[in-house]
C-alpha cells in the first residue's frame, strides 16, 4: 500500500490518508469507533509531526506529535473548558506552558504561566487567582514549594519559601495594613523566630508558634515601654522583665498580659516591691522598700496593704499588726522612737477602740480610745505612782472618774477638761474628808468637809477655803455658823 487510500478494521476503525510502503505516512485522519478522531501528520503508522486530536470526551489536542505521543508545542482544549498551550513531552505537559482554567471548574478563569513537569506545575511560574491574587515563585507537582511571592489582592503580600502550597520556611509578610512580619514558617503560620512590626510602631522580636507570639521574645512598644521574656498564645506568661519609659521596671512572673506570680517592681520613685502579684495587682505576701528608708513587710489586697505586716520607718518607729487599704487597721503594736509603746486597736492609722499606751517614764494608760486620743473608759497609771479611772473625752479626764495618789489622797467623782469639777468626794491620806461641788480642782460650791480630828464644816466653798454661809462643827461640841470669807469666819448669822 502506497499513495492515498482507506484502511477499514474489522473493529470498526478506520484510516484515510497517505501510505509509504504499506505504513500510514504523510497526511491522514484516523476515526477510531470510540469517538475519538485524529487529522494530521503520520509516520510509520504513528501520530507524528502535526496534527489535531478529538477526543471523544470533548477534549481537543493540536499540536505536535511524536511517536504516538504529544510531544513539542502544542494546544489542548479540555472538554471542562481549561486550555493549556505549550511544550509537551511523552503525552505529558512538560516544559513552557500557559494554562488557563475553564468555567466548569472550581478554579475557573485562574490562569497560570511557567513550567510544567508531568502534567503537573512544576519549576518556576506565575499564578493568576480571578480574585486579583498572585503567586510567582517555584514549583513542586502542583504545589507552590521553593521561593515565591504570593501577592493578595486587598494588598498583602509574602515574599519567602513555600512548601505543599504553604509558607514554609524564611520569609517576609507585608501586610495591607502597614504592618509586616519577617521570619519562620510551618504551613502558613509563623513559627520559629521573627520579628513582627506594627503600623504604629510597635515591635516584637521572637519566638513565634500557631501565628502567635510564643516562646522568648522582646516587645518594644511605640512610646518606648519594653517587655522581654516568656510568651503564651500572644499573652505576656512566664518569666519577663517590663520595663517603663518613666522609669519603672518590673521583673518576674506574668500570666496572661499581667503580673502574676512571684515578682519585683522598681518604681521610677525609687521604692520597691518584692512579693506577691495577682491580675497586675500587688497581692499576697510582700515586702515594700521606700525611698524615704521606711519598710513594710506583710499581707496585700488589690495594691495595698490590707491583712498582717510589719511597717518600719526609717526614724525607728515600728508597727506590727493589722492593716487595712494602705492603714493601720485593727489590732496591732506600735512602737515610738523615743520609746513609748502602744498596743490596741486601730481604725484609718489612729488609734480608736481599746488599747494600751505605755510611755518612756514609765506611765501608762489602758482604756479606750478615739482619733489617737484617749477617750472613753480608761486608766491612767503615773510613774509617781498616782492612778486614775474614769471617763477621758480628747485626752482628758471628763465625766466620772476616781483618782488615787501615791501618798493616798483619793478622790471620786466628777471630771472635766483633766480637773475635778463638779460633784465628788475627796478621801485625803491624813482622815480628812470632802464631799461637794468642784471647780478647776477646787473646792467650789456647796460642800462638806470633815476633819479627822471630828471637826466638820457644812457650807458654801470657794477655791478651796469656806467662803459665804457656812456652819462648822467642832468635835468639842462647839458651833461656828455664819458668814465665811476666804477660809476666815467674819460673823455669825442675825436671828
Amino acid at each position: 500500500m502506497h499513495g492515498r487510500g482507506t484502511y477499514s478494521f474489522a473493529n470498526g476503525n478506520k484510516y484515510t490518508g497517505d501510505w509509504v510502503d504499506a505504513k500510514w505516512t504523510g497526511e491522514g485522519v484516523f476515526i477510531r469507533t470510540d469517538g475519538d478522531k485524529y487529522e494530521g501528520q503520520f509516520k510509520d503508522d504513528k501520530m507524528h509531526g502535526r496534527g489535531t486530536y478529538s477526543f471523544a470526551n470533548g477534549n481537543n489536542y493540536t499540536g505536535d506529535w511524536v511517536d504516538d505521543k504529544k510531544h513539542g508545542r502544542g494546544t489542548c482544549y479540555f472538554a471542562n473548558g481549561d486550555k493549556y498551550t505549550g511544550d509537551w513531552v511523552d503525552d505529558k505537559r512538560t516544559g513552557e506552558g500557559v494554562l488557563i482554567w475553564g468555567s466548569k471548574t472550581q478554579w475557573a478563569g485562574d490562569k497560570y504561566e511557567g513550567q510544567f513537569k508531568d502534567d503537573k506545575k512544576h519549576g518556576r511560574g506565575t499564578y493568576y487567582f480571578t480574585n486579583g491574587n498572585k503567586y510567582t515563585g517555584d514549583w513542586v507537582d502542583d504545589k507552590w514549594t521553593g521561593e515565591g511571592v504570593f501577592i493578595g489582592a486587598g494588598g498583602d503580600k509574602y515574599e519567602g519559601q513555600f512548601k505543599d502550597g504553604k509558607k514554609h520556611g524564611r520569609g517576609t509578610y507585608y501586610f495591607a495594613n502597614g504592618k509586616k512580619y519577617t521570619g519562620d514558617w510551618v504551613d502558613n503560620k509563623r513559627t520559629g523566630e521573627g520579628v513582627f512590626i506594627w503600623a504604629d510602631g510597635d515591635k516584637y522580636e521572637g519566638q513565634f508558634k500557631d501565628d502567635k507570639m510564643h516562646g522568648r521574645g522582646t516587645y518594644s512598644f511605640a512610646n518606648g515601654n519594653n517587655y522581654t521574656g516568656d510568651w503564651v498564645d500572644d499573652k505576656w506568661t512566664g518569666e519577663g522583665v517590663f520595663i517603663r519609659t518613666d522609669g519603672d521596671k518590673y521583673e518576674g512572673q506574668f500570666k496572661d498580659d499581667k503580673k502574676h506570680g512571684r515578682g519585683t517592681y522598681y518604681f521610677a520613685n525609687g521604692n520597691k516591691y518584692t512579693g506577691d502579684w495577682v491580675d497586675d495587682k500587688m497581692h499576697g505576701r510582700g515586702t515594700s522598700y521606700f525611698a524615704s528608708g521606711n519598710k513594710y513587710t506583710g499581707d496585700w489586697v488589690d495594691d495595698k496593704r490590707t491583712g498582717e505586716g510589719v511597717f518600719i520607718w526609717a526614724d525607728g518607729e515600728k508597727y506590727e499588726g493589722q492593716f487595712k487599704d494602705d492603714k493601720m487597721h485593727g489590732r496591732g503594736t506600735y512602737y515610738f522612737a523615743n520609746g513609748d509603746k502602744y498596743t490596741g486597736d486601730r481604725v484609718d492609722d489612729k488609734r480608736t477602740g481599746e488599747g494600751v499606751f505605755i510611755w518612756a517614764v514609765g506611765e501608762k494608760y489602758e482604756g479606750q480610745f478615739k482619733d489617737d486620743k484617749m477617750h472613753g473608759r480608761g486608766t491612767y497609771y503615773f510613774a509617781n505612782g498616782d492612778k486614775y479611772t474614769g471617763d477621758w473625752v480628747d485626752d482628758k479626764w471628763t465625766g466620772e472618774g476616781v483618782f488615787i495618789r501615791a501618798g493616798g489622797d483619793k478622790y471620786e467623782g466628777q471630771y472635766k477638761d483633766g480637773k475635778q469639777h463638779g460633784r465628788g468626794t475627796c478621801y485625803f491620806a491624813n482622815g480628812d474628808k470632802y464631799t461637794g461641788d468642784w471647780v478647776d480642782d477646787k473646792r467650789t460650791g456647796e460642800g462638806v468637809f470633815i476633819w479627822a480630828d471630828g471637826d466638820k464644816y457644812e457650807g458654801k466653798f470657794k477655791d478651796g477655803k469656806q467662803h459665804g454661809i457656812g456652819k462648822m462643827q467642832y468635835s468639842n461640841g462647839n458651833i461656828k455658823q455664819g458668814l465665811w470669807y476666804g477660809g476666815v469666819f467674819l460673823s455669825f448669822l442675825q436671828r
